[in-house]
């Protein structure tokens, strides 16, 4: 079930916004069950709604704690995943669905990390991507994801007018856009689950943000811990 973020309004299948309000919509899973097996974004399968399996190792990065600082503060390194970003766990799951689905192109708006690691996981599993870039990305992302063999557009102005431009030519493609996508969320929860096993529940969890999926998706994943009882409580989210 997915569920509106804004309105509260329930749909039974997957969709990428809500029909109702445009708004982004969560996915509400009523058959989890924690039984971590194996490794990486995949090792909480059983949490995840998707079935397929599409994976360039992603996931299990490392937790650091600093030792220049007299609080007890760790760091989660998400630089070790494969095209050095987060991003990477949403896609995994997001391009999981699309070639479940039988999709042959991948579309995606992004100002750099979201692109390339798309492109990458398009590469990967055969797919053509469409890459939606506003102008000033720099240069060096535009490289990485063209590396990956992604057809890359260039549009005029911000990450709005992009959006706006891939849903103008998606033509039958997949939609794998940051905010657009519920699955990309599911992915992201996961970085939820490794602070568990790595450390227990944090007091808190402080999340570099610009549109808030990572923040969303982690509390998310510590919810859901909370909800079959795995932990009792959930951390403070800055």
């Amino acid at each position: 079930m997915f569920r509106c973020t804004s309105c509260g309004a329930e749909h039974p299948s997957f969709r990428y916004t809500c029909p109702r309000c445009g708004s982004a919509l969560l996915f509400i899973g009523s058959e989890l069950s924690w039984k971590p097996e194996g490794a990486g974004v995949w090792r909480y399968r059983s949490m995840l709604p998707v079935d397929r399996r599409v994976s360039m190792y992603e996931g299990g990065t490392p937790l650091i704690r600093r030792r220049d600082v007299r609080e007890e503060v760790y760091l989660k390194v998400e630089g070790n995943n494969p095209t050095g970003s987060f991003k990477d766990r949403g896609t995994s799951v997001v391009l999981s669905d699309a070639v479940g689905r039988g999709f042959a192109t991948m579309a995606v708006a992004s100002t750099g990390n979201m692109g390339a690691s798309v492109a990458a996981y398009s590469a990967y599993s055969n797919l053509e991507a469409r890459v939606f870039l506003p102008e000033d990305v720099p240069d060096e992302k535009v490289a990485q994801i063209l590396a990956y063999g992604a057809r890359l557009v260039r549009v005029k102005g911000g990450f709005r007018n992009a959006a706006r431009r891939m849903r103008e030519e998606a033509d039958g493609a997949y939609l794998a856009t940051t905010g657009l996508n519920p699955y990309f969320i599911e992915g992201l929860k996961t970085v939820a689950f490794e602070l568990y096993e790595q450390m227990g529940v944090p007091d808190a969890v402080i999340v570099p943000t610009g549109t808030g999926g990572l923040l969303t998706a982690i509390h998310k994943g510590f919810e859901e811990l909370r909800s079959l009882g795995v932990t009792t409580t959930v951390p403070r989210m800055v």
